[in-house]
């Protein structure tokens, strides 16, 4: 379990602990000559805004502008630390997982099993649909820049290295 960011409640509050199965970085992608770092978290009920204060942090961490111990810092039940939260451009829901409830709905085999990896068209309709919704964060990015102005800003307006020391 760990603290989810929300603001308002403290850190060892129970509404303010979620539980994350894994966080995985993945290999990195170039499209259109930008390069992207696939991430996947796996984990139940996140809360606006958590997923890019995660990343937020684990990019400052992997640039050095931030020590390592910062990760339990900041995911710590203990403690509240201000993050600031990276752009939403490039974040996206790329499939929800019933786990839970095809375990739960076993006992009924007039239901089906809701499971996106399985062959047939609900699977292609999602991968048609993840193509054409990575080839518009690329566009964007590429038009707009989102991540470039957010590091410019975590390290010439906030100075980042400062705020984790």
């Amino acid at each position: 379990f760990y603290h989810n960011y929300t603001r308002g409640l403290a850190p060892g509050q129970a509404q303010a602990q979620r539980y994350i199965q894994s966080f995985d970085v993945q290999k990195p992608v170039v499209m259109e000559d930008v390069e992207w770092i696939p991430t996947q978290v796996l984990g139940q009920s996140f809360l606006l805004h958590q997923i890019r204060k995660m990343i937020s942090v684990a990019v400052d961490v992997a640039r050095k502008a931030a020590p390592l111990e910062v990760m339990d810092k900041a995911l710590s039940k203990k403690e509240t630390m201000n993050i600031n939260v990276a752009p939403a451009q490039g974040l996206f829901l790329e499939m929800s997982l019933f786990g839970g409830y095809n375990r739960r709905k076993s006992s009924n085999k007039e239901l089906s099993d809701l499971d996106w990896n399985a062959e047939g068209p609900a699977n292609d309709r999602w991968k048609a649909f993840r193509n054409v919704v990575r080839r518009h964060i690329v566009q964007e990015e590429i038009d707009q820049g989102n991540f470039v102005q957010y590091m410019y800003t975590q390290e010439f307006i906030y100075n980042c290295q400062k705020m984790y020391n």
